[in-house]
């Protein structure tokens, strides 16, 4: 007497995983918010401690007004960017997505990068050009500030890191990786994200004049383009941290040379 048996088909191992969905515009935007709350928490607590630092034994009082700009902006990155970043770890994997995938940590091939670099030349050039026929600082004075203030405090080699690698990690990390993913696939899509990004990104930098934020906006509009061009937020970090160094390198040829001689 035979018998039938009822097999149940084998799944089928190579069918894709369902697909993944990043945060939505609200979840990101409610996560970006508490990265920036434990950023700024973090650079005041970094505030205290210099002003703690400088009471000392408790004979003098502590001066807000006299912090020195440099050492303030160099141990509140150093103390800020790692929590900011940890809270935004934090929020992909709740997502429960890889890290380098969810913030776009990827490579980029070298015409991305080459139109990147020309594209901040050209906006350089046309920048530095029209400030210097409108009369204005070519080098925004907070930045020669913060220059000298470093090197005479002996701390050029920390504020250089902090300025050109720490805060431009943290910054792109954020901006045209975390909120990009989230909110470039929301109702806002991708012209809306890279504008918005670029502004809200600007006015971060409120220690510039409005000519410095109008530049730092359309910054942020080329590397949110780049960013969705590439897809890479790695190739953004790259040219951030280069702007930012040859940011530092004119404002020291400008101390050191240039104005001893103007």
């Amino acid at each position: 007497m035979s018998t039938t048996e009822q097999v149940s088909p084998a799944p089928d191992l190579a069918a894709p995983a369902p697909p993944r969905r990043p945060w939505g515009f609200w979840g990101t935007s409610a996560w970006a918010l508490l990265a920036f709350a434990v950023w700024f928490a973090a650079q005041i607590a970094a505030v205290a401690l210099i002003l703690a630092w400088q009471a000392g034994s408790g004979d003098t009082l502590p001066d807000f007004e006299t912090l020195d700009e440099a050492t303030v902006i160099t141990l509140a990155t150093a103390v800020a960017a790692p929590l900011e970043l940890g809270a935004i770890a934090a929020a992909v994997r709740f997502a429960r997505w890889p890290l380098r995938d969810y913030l776009a940590l990827v490579g980029f091939t070298r015409r991305d990068l080459l139109i990147g670099l020309g594209s901040l030349l050209a906006l350089g050039l046309i920048y530095d050009a029209s400030m210097y026929l409108l009369g204005r600082d070519v080098i925004p004075p907070v930045m020669i500030r913060m220059y000298q203030g470093a090197r005479d405090a002996g701390l050029m080699v920390p504020f250089v890191l902090a300025i050109a690698v720490l805060a431009p990690v943290a910054e792109e990390v954020v901006f045209r990786g975390f909120v990009y993913r989230g909110w470039a696939g929301s109702w806002l899509g991708v012209a809306g994200t890279v504008a918005v990004t670029a502004g809200l990104w600007a006015v971060l930098h409120t220690q510039y004049d409005w000519d410095g934020v109008a530049l730092i906006f359309l910054i942020g509009l080329l590397f949110g383009w780049l960013r969705w061009r590439s897809g890479s937020t790695s190739l953004v970090v790259a040219l951030h941290i280069l702007t930012n160094l040859l940011a530092l390198a004119q404002t020291a040829i400008w101390v050191e040379w240039l104005s001893k001689t103007a």
